[in-house]
């Protein structure tokens, strides 16, 4: 695709009376990606997906009663409720066994974090 903006804004520079239009509609490419492309070329942007990642995890998680549990801990109760409970329990139905069993404040987001991260 880039290579057919270059091609296509190159001609446009060489012959101006020529329209972008014109020139698009000669190789049936639409005209978005041509001045997406210009706008890239003109507004070179820093790449944003080598930024830093966001804040690091805490690694541990409170209770309702203001106790911090750590994340090794938390998970050795999850593999538990994997093992005798039910196995086929996933990660959005294991935060509602811990909230009960234990009295943890835990979201899906951490256990399917945890679970992907294994022991």
């Amino acid at each position: 695709m880039t290579a057919w903006c270059e091609h296509v804004m190159e001609g446009h520079h060489r012959a101006p009376p020529v329209s972008l239009r014109r020139w698009c509609a000669t190789i049936r490419l639409s005209r978005a990606p041509c001045y997406a492309w210009r706008h890239r070329q003109r507004h070179a942007e820093p790449d944003r997906r080598h930024q830093a990642p966001g804040r690091p995890p805490r690694g541990y998680r409170v209770t309702q009663n203001g106790q911090k549990i750590a994340d090794g801990p938390m998970m050795d109760g999850m593999t538990d409720i994997l093992t005798t409970e039910n196995a086929a329990y996933g990660y959005h139905k294991i935060p509602g066994v811990l909230r009960r069993r234990d009295h943890l404040q835990i979201r899906v987001k951490k256990v399917y974090r945890l679970l992907r991260q294994g022991p």
